[in-house]
């Protein structure tokens, strides 16, 4: 019977070494980020990159396909971002040149030219909101601000052209993710 009481007691503290390891391995990680080496701003940046397509639509009835490549490296923590537009409503049609910048805890930030003499701001904030402008657009196009909410996979903008002789128009941009 005394080695049975033993034994019984030896599998009991391995039990609660157990237990306690346990509980030390989850402390030390709680105190490391939850485990994820990944800093948060490599987590969103990268969650927004690949290839996203849709279309784009005016309050005149003008429309066309728009298609946007996000691309990250979380090393350099830079960023680039390709916007292509069909037709000319924007004042530049086509593929751009991509817009470059870097990522940060504060989201992702790009600039470049656009079209003949265009310069392009874009951001995107870490609760997933775009926001951005472009000037020097064109003879007719003087600016154009755009913005709204989105998620790593959709994005909805709302566009407002400012026209050279003060008029403005107004349109949509939505785009969908189609891969990483």
């Amino acid at each position: 019977m005394v080695h049975l009481a033993v034994l019984h007691r030896s599998r009991i503290a391995a039990q609660i070494l157990i237990a306690l390891l346990a509980l030390i391995g989850a402390i030390m990680l709680t105190g490391c980020g939850g485990g994820s080496s990944v800093p948060a701003a490599t987590r969103f940046a990268t969650s927004y990159a690949g290839n996203w397509s849709g279309n784009w639509s005016d309050i005149d009835g003008t429309n066309g396909t728009s298609m946007m490549v996000i691309a990250v490296n979380s090393v350099t923590h830079t960023a680039s971002v390709t916007i292509a537009l069909s037709g000319g409503k924007f004042g530049f049609a086509g593929s751009q040149a991509p817009l470059t910048g870097t990522f940060d805890s504060n989201g992702i930030h790009v600039a470049g030219p656009a079209g003949q003499s265009a310069t392009v701001t874009l951001t995107i904030d870490t609760s997933g909101q775009f926001s951005g402008t472009a000037t020097n657009v064109s003879a007719n196009v003087t600016s154009i601000d755009f913005g709204g909410p989105s998620t790593p996979t959709s994005v909805t903008m709302s566009v407002t052209l400012h026209h050279a002789d003060g008029t403005t128009d107004t349109g949509t941009i939505t785009l969908t993710k189609q891969s990483a």
